[in-house]
């Protein structure tokens, strides 16, 4: 009798199932150091550690498990004694620890975060596609709360923000912010239309449930979400009709709706949360920073250390800047090199992959929805919308056929 280590009982997308709805819950706050987020990662243990012992088990293919321990290897590179140049004051006292990173408590946060998620993913990969058509069901269940809760908030006129429930203020949804909670719901617009478009073919019900979505992201008011959310319903509703052309085909149309879409972005701009121009005063700012550390970066984690260092006196007591709102040029900036070829080999990997099943291209739509929402603003900085994108990757990723379950195993 053999142990296998592929997830082949029933429990598994249950148990999968209940961490992608636990992380779209409580994982609605963008800051550091959560207990909801702690809570999250311990639930994801049993799946880290499954996932990472049997990377040999997944159905990444060799690029997509390299890009997996790629990852992981970043991460551990942060706390080895590896000195990198550190100009900035702030990293004084902190040379003496000789870390690659400027802040190991800020960035064993940050690391834990990511390492569960990739953890998490190669346990999702290891499923078939039959267990991953069934995942999507929580994602719609996590939709359906927000939704609901929001809808709820919607219908007071005073102000509904909840403080001492999570340990972050509760303003949309369960999510801190309402462009985070846009994004965690525009995100499922390609599910929805995979569902009732190439698996069921009823596009009256999707048209019908896209409507309710953008209707939904109207009245929440993040200019991010209606936009991203009435082009992307349109957008998903010609993609799946398309789909028996051929793929030289969809490509052009992704081409010239993705052109059509980021001129209307350019011409209208998609912030709320922010007055002005505060993010190009941001994106400035940390452009700065970038082209002092653009090699090495300073740490991940640490962006609150840097970025006072390169924001002008006036600014200081009008501005707090817990983030760039931009995830991309934050994400360079703590990392360096290192985190813009994990940025660009990523695209790459879901670029070439996308193409393997209905399921795979609907989830490709969802992470550039996500990444063109991360240029101006930090939504994959909360549980609930890495998670999902976590998911939605690993799904993607997962080439090769899933291998038949031995009966005479036992599975985990």
């Amino acid at each position: 009798m053999t142990v296998d280590a592929r997830p082949s009982h029933f429990w598994t997308v249950n148990y999968t199932g209940f961490v992608i709805l636990t992380a779209s819950i409580l994982g609605g706050g963008a800051g550091q150091g959560y207990w909801t987020d702690h809570l999250v990662e311990i639930l994801m243990l049993p799946a880290v550690f499954i996932g990472i012992t049997n990377i040999g088990h997944s159905r990444f293919e060799t690029a997509g498990r390299a890009f997996a321990l790629f990852v992981l290897a970043f991460l551990a590179l942060q706390f080895l004694p590896v000195s990198t140049p550190k100009s900035l004051p702030v990293f004084a006292g902190l040379d003496h620890l000789e870390l690659w990173t400027a802040s190991p408590e800020k960035s064993l946060n940050s690391a834990t975060f990511l390492a569960c998620l990739v953890g998490f993913g190669l346990f999702v990969s290891l499923m078939p596609d039959e267990q991953h058509q069934r995942l999507v069901k929580f994602v719609f269940l996590g939709l359906a709360i927000h939704m609901l809760i929001g809808l709820i908030q919607l219908s007071y006129s005073a102000n509904t923000a909840a403080d001492g429930y999570l340990p972050f203020i509760i303003r949309s949804g369960l999510f801190s912010n309402e462009n985070h909670l846009s994004a965690f719901v525009f995100a499922a617009i390609p599910l929805v239309a995979w569902r009732f478009l190439s698996l069921e073919a009823r596009p009256l019900v999707y048209i019908v449930a896209a409507l309710l979505i953008v209707g939904f992201l109207f009245a929440v008011g993040s200019r991010a979400g209606m936009a991203l959310s009435a082009g992307l319903s349109v957008f998903c509703l010609f993609w799946f009709m398309l789909a028996r052309k051929p793929i030289s085909y969809r490509l052009v149309y992704v081409a010239l709706g993705a052109a059509i879409f980021l001129f209307v972005m350019a011409q209208n701009g998609m912030d709320t949360a922010l007055e002005g121009d505060l993010r190009q005063v941001f994106f400035k700012n940390t452009l700065k920073a970038i082209q002092d550390h653009w090699l090495f970066g300073t740490g991940i984690g640490t962006f609150t250390l840097v970025y006072p260092y390169y924001q002008p006196d006036s600014e200081i007591i009008n501005v707090y800047a817990n983030h760039a709102h931009n995830d991309l040029l934050e994400f360079y900036l703590e990392g360096g090199v290192l985190a813009g070829l994990i940025l660009v080999s990523g695209a790459v990997l879901v670029v070439k992959n996308m193409f393997r099943s209905p399921l795979a291209q609907a989830g490709a739509l969802s992470v550039f929805a996500l990444g063109i929402h991360s240029i101006v603003d930090y939504p994959l900085r909360t549980f609930a919308n890495a998670a999902t994108l976590t998911v939605l990757f690993a799904i993607i990723l997962s080439v090769k056929p899933a291998p038949k379950p031995d009966t005479n195993s036992i599975g985990y």
